[in-house]
C-alpha cells in the first residue's frame, strides 16, 4: 500500500468498553456515545477520520452495541461502517482479533474509541510503511502519565518497554491508543480471550519491528467523569 491509498487502510475503532467508571454521569449509552457539546463523543472521531481520507471503518463492539448501531447505522459522511461485534466480552485484545478474523488486510489502523488525540495520520502511516514496521504505536509526552499506559524506547523510536497504568511515574510517554498493525505481528496475539492489548500483546512484542511515534497534539481520553467534563471545553 501506497500513501495515496490511505483511503484503502483498513481502520479499526475499538469500542467495546463498558465504561464502568463514567458509569456515574453516562449511564444509557457506551461511553464513546456520552455527548460533547451535545453530539456524541464518537462523531468526533469520525469527523478526523473523513478529513484524512479514510472510506471505511470497522466497529468493534460490544457493551450496548445496539445503541451505537441505531445511532449511526451504516455510514456517516459518506464512511462506511461495518460492524465486528462481541457476544460476550472479549477486551481489546480479543476485539480487535475478532475484526481482524472478519476483515483482511496487509495493514490495520486501529484506535480506541474513547481517545482523541491530534496528529498527522499521513506522516504516521508513511513512517509505518517505509520502514516496515510490523507494529506501531501513537505517543505523546506528558507531564503526568499516571494514567496513561507509557512507552520506553531507544534513540531510533524502537519500543524497549511498554508498561501500563504506573502510579509511580510522573512525567512519560504516553500510549495514545492508535496503532498500526501488519498482519505478520498478529500471530502473536495470546491464544485465549478475552486479552488486552496493553498487557498481554504489546509487552511480548518489543523484539519485533515494533516502533514510537510521536505527536505533540492535543490529547483527550473521556474515561472518567472529570476527563468527560473537560471534553466540554476542549473541544469549543
Amino acid at each position: 500500500m501506497q500513501i495515496s491509498d490511505i483511503s484503502e487502510l483498513t481502520t479499526i475503532l475499538l469500542l467495546g468498553g463498558q465504561g464502568t467508571r463514567l458509569r456515574s454521569v453516562v449511564s444509557d449509552r457506551p461511553k464513546v456515545m456520552a455527548l460533547v457539546n451535545g453530539r456524541p463523543f464518537l462523531t468526533i472521531l469520525l469527523d478526523e477520520l473523513v478529513r484524512s481520507g479514510i472510506k471505511k471503518v470497522v466497529f468493534s463492539t460490544g457493551y450496548k452495541s445496539d445503541y451505537i448501531k441505531e445511532e449511526l447505522g451504516t455510514s456517516y459522511r459518506g464512511l462506511k461502517i461495518t460492524y465486528s461485534e462481541e457476544l460476550s466480552p472479549q477486551g481489546t485484545g480479543g476485539g480487535l482479533r475478532l475484526a481482524t478474523e472478519m476483515v483482511k488486510s496487509k495493514n490495520y489502523l486501529v484506535m480506541n474509541g474513547d481517545n482523541f488525540i491530534e496528529f498527522n495520520l499521513n506522516s504516521f502511516v508513511h513512517n509505518h510503511l517505509t520502514n516496515l514496521n510490523e507494529a506501531s504505536i501513537l505517543i505523546k509526552k506528558v507531564d503526568d502519565s499516571q494514567r496513561f499506559g507509557t512507552v520506553l524506547f531507544d534513540k531510533d523510536m524502537k519500543v524497549k518497554e511498554f508498561k501500563e497504568k504506573d502510579s509511580s511515574v510522573n512525567e512519560g510517554y504516553i500510549n495514545c491508543g492508535v496503532y498500526i498493525l501488519t498482519s505478520s505481528v498478529l500471530k502473536y496475539f495470546p491464544k485465549t480471550s478475552p486479552f488486552s492489548l496493553e498487557l498481554d500483546f504489546f509487552p511480548n512484542i518489543t523484539r519485533r519491528r515494533f516502533y514510537a511515534f510521536e505527536t505533540e497534539g492535543r490529547h483527550l481520553d473521556i474515561g472518567t467523569p472529570k476527563s468527560y467534563e473537560l471534553a466540554q471545553t476542549f473541544f469549543k
